[in-house]
């Protein structure tokens, strides 16, 4: 299988608000449309630093409807959504859902779910477009899409420097025995009888897991302490 980085310049997008802290929707437009119009590819809204922070669900949502919005004028005029899941937006959760499906569909953002990344290629003929081939999981039967331009999650590297300083000094080794998770018992795991303290790491940036797993998995150990 063949990948390909995003191409050209992609700007994460600077977030203007009014004298009352309200967001200024039309001049965060008008910023988006200057940055593509002078040689900018795309722009990233809603960055995880700064404003986003303390922005509510319902004004990420309007930031990232009003880029897709303003941008569409720079030829951004389609756009998928991709998921091997039944369902997308499971990490949001149900009750706050409805306000990113809402933001979605006003977009005109297509949804495809049960569909999983099985490779990208240069399509041929020197266009720059990118010939995508998508399938469903635990079959052979697969699917194509021209698109000019893909982007993949596929997690993040955690920051364990912390986690792997510890793990000599630990009585467990930073292992979760779980037999004992489930049966929500104390942990009784032993790699280092010379260990002082027991260490855990929950939840995995890696892995599809997310803060509610973690979250659960602190339940479960601490319980037990």
């Amino acid at each position: 299988m063949s990948t390909a980085p995003w191409q050209g310049i992609h700007v994460a997008t600077a977030l203007p608000f009014k004298t009352d802290l309200t967001i200024d929707l039309d001049a965060y437009a008008e910023h988006v449309q200057w940055l593509l119009a002078h040689g900018c590819h795309g722009v990233v809204p809603n960055g995880s630093l700064g404003e986003y922070q303390t922005l509510t669900v319902d004004e990420r949502a309007a930031v990232v409807r009003t880029a897709v919005e303003a941008s569409a004028g720079a030829g951004a005029t389609e756009l998928e959504l991709v998921t091997p899941e039944r369902t997308v937006s499971l990490d949001v959760g149900g009750i706050v859902a409805s306000g990113y499906m809402t933001a979605l569909a006003e977009a005109g953002v297509q949804i495809s779910v049960l569909r999983r990344l099985r490779s990208i290629r240069r399509a041929d003929g020197g266009s720059g477009a990118l010939v995508v081939t998508l399938g469903v999981e635990g079959s052979d039967w697969t699917e194509n899409r021209v698109v000019d331009a893909v982007v993949v999650e596929a997690g993040t590297q955690p920051v364990t420097d912390v986690y792997d300083e510890l793990v000599p000094g630990s009585r467990n080794g930073g292992q979760i025995d779980l037999a004992d998770l489930l049966a929500r018992r104390p942990q009784t795991a032993v790699r280092n009888p010379d260990g002082t303290y027991q260490l855990f790491r929950i939840g995995d940036a890696v892995a599809g897991r997310n803060v509610h797993a973690a979250m659960l998995d602190a339940a479960r150990l601490c319980r037990e302490i």
